[in-house]
């Protein structure tokens, strides 16, 4: 039974039914010691603030070990209210994979037949209010033959709703057994 009220769980029930390559988990517990590391800076800068921390209280100097990881979007919601995300930010690794999308829409990079669950992923993560590890398996041209963990949060807006998600990726060779654990 899916929790209705949970957007993190009614995300997870969907990439299950759906069947995407991706798996989203609460227990941050990470494979690359790195997201650890950034799993417990947010969780500080969280204390210190109370609530989300925002984009500015992650300065160049704490993210430095990070970059080559990181991806920051937006939400752009269209005149309908359908969201849409914009590349704010993308780390020199992924954009080796990906081409540089800073700047860009989700949907110039991200093929037609899965950027559904891209944006389903995103909105929900903003809704949830909380980090998660993601797996992934990559179905995008030139990175096909790679998985992903990630760690994920939505950043604050002050007293507005997040509109904002950080993600830190690192990869390994594909592997579609992950899927298939939790």
């Amino acid at each position: 039974m899916v929790d209705d009220n949970d957007p993190i769980a009614a995300l997870r029930a969907q990439a299950k039914t759906s069947g995407w390559l991706m798996r989203v988990e609460d227990a941050l517990e990470f494979d690359h010691p790195p997201l650890n590391q950034l799993r417990d800076i947010w969780r500080e800068k969280a204390a210190l603030r109370g609530s989300l921390p925002e984009r500015s209280d992650f300065d160049a100097r704490t993210l430095k070990p990070f970059l080559r990881h990181l991806t920051i979007v937006e939400r752009v919601p269209d005149a309908e209210g359908r969201s849409h995300f914009r590349f704010r930010l993308q780390g020199t690794l992924l954009a080796q994979y990906f081409g540089d999308q800073t700047g860009k829409f989700l949907e110039a990079s991200i093929p037609p037949g899965i950027i559904e669950a891209w944006n389903i992923g995103y909105d929900a993560l903003l809704a949830g209010r909380r980090p998660v590890r993601v797996l992934n398996v990559y179905e995008i041209p030139n990175a096909e033959f790679l998985s992903g963990e990630s760690f994920a949060v939505p950043l604050g807006n002050g007293a507005d709703p997040p509109n904002s998600v950080l993600t830190a990726t690192f990869f390994r060779p594909r592997d579609t057994s992950l899927m298939k654990a939790g």
